[in-house]
């Protein structure tokens, strides 16, 4: 299963990033790892949030099984 997911910002409730991963609560993790040193600017939201003991919100938007996945990029191939 693939997750389509967004990072909310706590402080305002806003939809401030959209990504898939195969396992939310590691990519979140990954996403707040202090080592990481990534300058876009998801991280360095992400990093400001960190410095007022804060944490982004995750949301599944929504679940995509692997023949959805397969379906989709099929049907974009054939574009």
């Amino acid at each position: 299963m693939i997750f389509i997911y967004g990072l909310i910002d706590p402080r305002t409730g806003c939809l401030r990033y959209i990504g898939k991963t195969a396992n939310p609560k590691v990519r979140l993790a990954d996403h707040v790892c202090p080592e990481r040193r990534d300058q876009s600017h998801r991280a360095c939201w992400i990093r400001g949030l960190t410095k007022l003991n804060l944490r982004p919100l995750l949301e599944v938007l929504e679940e995509v099984s692997p023949e959805q996945r397969a379906r989709m990029v099929s049907a974009r191939r054939k574009r």
